[in-house]
């Protein structure tokens, strides 16, 4: 649901085994690497493993190119994109607006309400943001 099929992971994903995940991915690294780090995981082959072992540990400050859209995303102008990456958005629509919302089957017919709505929260807050960002990474 949170990638269309057309930009797949080159590395699937396991649904059980999570130990593939985060910089151990090649891919998910490059998304939960802080975006002042980019331009040392782009260009420096070394970098990469300095993440993975802990030789380089990002701070809460160092926010992750998953929060914003990679296409628009500006150094200079965070805001621009920031929490505007289409897995987020994907994730939250999939939360607060059911799986048909998502898949792009029905733009105006519900098929199954979504989670958020089934438990009863009506509006999006900071939690429920953090809460796709965790679900998403």
């Amino acid at each position: 649901y949170l990638k269309p099929a057309s930009d797949a992971f080159a590395s699937p994903l396991s649904l059980t085994n999570k130990v593939t995940r985060g910089f151990k991915h090649p891919q998910l690294a490059c998304l939960v690497c802080p975006v002042g780090w980019l331009d040392e995981f782009d260009n420096d082959s070394r970098f990469h493993p300095y993440l993975l072992y802990g030789k380089c540990i990002p701070h809460p400050h160092d926010w992750p190119l998953l929060l914003f859209n990679e296409e628009t995303f500006d150094i200079e102008d965070l805001y621009t994109s920031f929490l505007c990456n289409e897995m987020l958005v994907r994730g939250w629509r999939l939360i607060f607006q059911g799986p048909s919302a998502v898949d792009g089957q029905a733009l105006h017919k519900v098929t199954k309400r979504g989670n958020a709505r089934i438990n009863g929260m009506m509006q999006v807050t900071v939690p429920g943001l953090a809460y796709v960002v965790m679900l998403v990474c």
